[in-house]
């Protein structure tokens, strides 16, 4: 495997897609990332999600999240990713009957080496604690919200999962889907603006005729400014949203922004 890490939690206000998106009984498409998107739509009421990323160890560690969040009481998951950050061998015990073969032993290797404080991006909203504590930015942080996910999971079995880039999916044998979330994998694409749009134009035919995609999202203005352009386009189908930053200390009314293309 030749990528060596993931994120362990969402850089995004994923909170705020909830009013943003109508996912009630919704058929979505997402990244894994974090796998935070994925958790995020099945409380604000997707039927059903579909997943994509190249990223295997993004794999390997979302199935891994899905195993803990059934398993844990939201006490021993806060303590066991957020404080402990992963390294608490008696807490993995716990999950580590539930995986399946392949993620068991990645994630044995890992404690057995001592790596695994290498499997996550040393970059997270840990730095403004009161994302772990509220639900405002990743909404099962809320004790209640959390065993309501635990429920929903513990009812289902892991999702459809392809391995492959955004750019290389085969959209036509998918299906159409009421809600696409790209999260910000433009910012990664080699492909300008106007080609991103052309891009976003050929996901439209795998939309419902109410359906949206998350574009991308932005932690300051100016670093999307790209679609500067679509605020003279009284036709575009983009639209441009300011959200509840993930940047937050009790006091600051930092804002983030969220690309959406509508059909």
């Amino acid at each position: 495997m030749d990528i060596e890490r993931t994120y362990k939690f969402t850089n995004e206000n994923v909170s705020s897609y909830e009013k943003l998106y109508n996912f009630k009984n919704s058929r979505v498409l997402s990244v894994i990332g974090s796998g935070d998107q994925y958790f995020s739509s099945l409380l604000f009421g997707a039927k059903d999600v579909i997943l994509f990323d190249k990223n295997e160890i993004a794999i390997l560690y979302f199935i891994f999240k899905f195993h803990a969040i059934r398993k844990l009481s939201y006490e021993d998951f806060y303590k066991y990713f957020v404080i402990n950050k992963l390294d608490d061998i008696s807490t993995y015990k716990k999950i580590k009957s539930s995986l399946p073969y392949e993620v068991k032993t990645f994630f044995n290797r890992l404690y057995s080496n001592g790596n695994i404080s290498k499997l996550v991006y040393p970059y997270s909203i840990s730095n403004h604690t009161i994302n772990y504590t509220t639900g405002r930015v990743i909404p099962y942080f809320d004790k209640e919200r959390y065993y309501m996910l635990q429920s929903i999971l513990n009812n289902r079995d892991v999702p459809f999962i392809i391995g492959e880039y955004l750019e290389n999916l085969n959209l036509e044998n998918l299906g159409n889907f009421d809600v696409m979330l790209f999260s910000n994998i433009y910012l990664h694409l080699s492909m300008p603006a106007k080609d991103y749009i052309k891009f976003l134009k050929k996901c439209r035919n795998n939309l419902t005729s109410d359906g949206c995609i998350q574009a991308d999202y932005s932690w300051s203005e100016a670093s999307i400014q790209d679609f500067n352009f679509i605020k003279d386009d009284k036709n575009s189908k983009l639209s441009l949203d300011m959200v509840p930053s993930v940047r937050y200390d009790g006091k600051s009314d930092f804002k983030d922004y969220v690309l959406t293309y509508r059909k």
